[in-house]
């Protein structure tokens, strides 16, 4: 396998730099177009040059031919299913705005597989960049960095609604659909006091928890106090999903990984510093989620209402749709769970939640970086099954290649270190 001659190629640290940045766009025209998603394509356009000119990073485009192969095959298998069944689907989330009654290539079939496509590539240039020694730890940094300023932005819009009352976000420039901006102001009433939920250029709050709390765990294993930092954060976004992701890291280290409770002591001590300075706000907050987690909050009404209708029409579907799906970014409920059987079937659902826990499963997990690793990605899986439906979100991608790139060290009798 050749390797890039610069340890990481520029364009891959600027996209790690900026990977969790979803409200920012260069334009509206294609929604969701990420300064990311087009730092990864020109490193693709440029490699693709220098591989017809000079036979370089061929195994990142051999890596991406195979996916595109096998994904093609898949969606033609299901379009095929779907011309013989002729399915409606009246009733459930659409992402394109085509009829309920068109079946066949919906234009979101179309739009979604590129979303997928380039977090493919993003995490095939990782997966080779980490080959050479000591970029681990490079990338790490870098993507450290990125995270660091993700959240300072989110304090800043939190502490200038604190001190000005209003809306402080002047980077925030998505719009999805007609005219809905998707940086969204949200202000929670606690104890009495108003605060902005922390959100920065995640579009909204519990898009923030979900990027930023996989790095929470991350940094925790690797005993890095920069974790408390960003756990304070995904705490001020107030978010269901963040809670859900919480939960689950704290029963994995408590019964599964390190069976220690200085997590949760930290968590504590955060919260019990909190009530003392401002014991109406913690106290809000305490009921403000049992409220979200209950089902008196129409908000949770309403994500279960969807699932709902998304489960009862997969399990409603003929056999061949139950395994298959019926197209990847056909529907998009407010969980992933649903939507993932919906789009993809037991067999696509399966294939992606195995892509993202198949190295924890064959490798050592004998160290803390390992173990953080197999965390934070055990974590995501829960909150996108619980409550997310973005597989494009980066850092999902990021943990893979970390974590695939653990499981080749062993394979090849490595030790790992860290």
């Amino acid at each position: 396998m050749r390797l890039p001659s610069l340890r990481t190629p520029f364009l891959i640290n600027a996209s790690l730099l900026v990977m969790l940045v979803q409200s920012f766009v260069i334009s509206n025209v294609i929604k969701g177009l990420l300064f990311s998603y087009v730092f990864i394509l020109f490193q693709l356009g440029s490699d693709i040059i220098l591989f017809f000119s000079q036979k370089r990073v061929q195994s990142v485009l051999t890596g991406l031919i195979k996916f595109i192969s096998i994904y093609a095959a898949y969606q033609i298998t299901v379009q095929f299913l779907n011309v013989i069944y002729e399915p409606d689907f009246s009733g459930l989330v659409l992402v394109s705005f085509e009829p309920s009654n068109v079946f066949f290539l919906r234009k979101s079939l179309i739009t979604q597989s590129l979303y997928l496509g380039t977090c493919v590539i993003f995490f095939l240039y990782l997966r080779h960049c980490l080959e050479i020694p000591g970029n681990v730890e490079r990338i790490i940094r870098v993507a450290r960095a990125g995270v660091i300023i993700y959240v300072l932005y989110g304090f800043y819009e939190f502490f200038g609604f604190l001190f000005t009352g209003q809306n402080v976000d002047f980077l925030s420039n998505r719009i999805t659909g007609e005219d809905n901006p998707i940086g969204y102001f949200q202000v929670v009433e606690l104890g009495g006091m108003y605060l902005q939920r922390m959100k920065s250029l995640a579009g909204e709050p519990s898009m923030f928890a979900y990027s930023v709390l996989p790095f929470v765990i991350l940094f925790y294993y690797r005993r890095d106090r920069i974790y408390i930092f960003f756990l304070i954060a995904v705490i001020l976004s107030t978010a269901t999903t963040g809670i859900v992701g919480l939960l689950c890291f704290i029963f994995l280290e408590l019964l599964v990984f390190r069976k220690s409770l200085k997590f949760p002591l930290v968590l504590g001590g955060i919260l019990a510093a909190a009530s003392i300075v401002f014991y109406k706000v913690v106290a809000g907050f305490i009921g403000f989620t049992f409220e979200k987690f209950s089902m008196i909050n129409l908000s949770s009404i309403d994500r279960f209402a969807k699932f709902a209708d998304h489960f009862l029409f997969f399990a409603q579907s003929d056999l061949l749709h139950v395994i298959f799906g019926y197209g990847f970014g056909y529907v998009r409920s407010t969980d992933g769970l649903a939507t993932l059987l919906v789009n993809v079937g037991l067999l696509g659902t399966g294939l992606f939640t195995l892509f993202l826990i198949y190295p924890m499963l064959r490798m050592k997990v004998n160290t803390d970086y390992r173990r953080g690793l197999a965390a934070s990605i055990l974590a995501t899986l829960a909150m996108i099954f619980a409550s997310v439906s973005e597989f494009y979100y980066l850092q999902i991608w990021f943990l893979a290649a970390l974590s695939w790139h653990e499981y080749y060290l062993d394979l090849r009798g490595k030790n790992d270190s860290r």
